[in-house]
């Protein structure tokens, strides 16, 4: 797992600016889609999990009491404070953090958001143990990813395509 945690990190790491500004990373339909699913509380404390350069996180600020952005690349980190500066969203912080074994308590978070990064993930039964895991009883988990076609041959290349364009997939 060491070495696919490496993969994952120098590819993103390369690719971390356009995410600031990548169209389907900043829909605000979607981001407002995630933030309604999420039915969140003012007095909630959020964890956005694969947050990139943090525009859930930032999406999901205004309706809760804090949120902590985690992703495994220092590089997305990086653009997502700068987008906080620029954004002057006092209740974000980020931080690395593994979604395969995260450095927190169980159920030390209201709500659990993961956007466009599940498919990323190496063992996503783990993944999400983990997101469950530090979820209070009762708190809710909204991911929001890729999905498969019906279609088996559209199914495969759009499978062999992701490989190309990277790894992680």
């Amino acid at each position: 797992m060491r070495r696919d945690k490496q993969a994952a990190e120098e590819v993103f790491g390369r690719r971390a600016e356009f995410y600031t500004t990548s169209e389907s990373h900043t829909d605000p339909q979607v981001l407002a889609r995630v933030v309604e699913l999420s039915q969140a509380q003012a007095d909630w404390c959020a964890l956005d999990v694969g947050t990139g350069t943090g525009h859930t996180a930032f999406a999901l600020a205004p309706s809760v009491a804090s949120v902590i952005g985690v992703d495994l690349t220092p590089e997305m980190l990086q653009e997502a404070r700068k987008l906080q500066a620029e954004q002057s969203c006092a209740n974000v912080s980020f931080e690395i953090a593994d979604v395969h074994q995260m450095p927190y308590p169980d159920g030390a978070f209201d709500l659990t958001t993961c956007r466009r990064a599940a498919h990323h993930f190496t063992d996503i039964v783990r993944a999400v143990g983990e997101m469950h895991r530090t979820l209070r009883d009762g708190g809710r988990l909204v991911v929001d990813d890729r999905s498969i076609p019906e279609d088996d041959f559209v199914d495969r290349c759009m499978n062999a395509l992701d490989l190309l364009h990277d790894e992680s997939h």
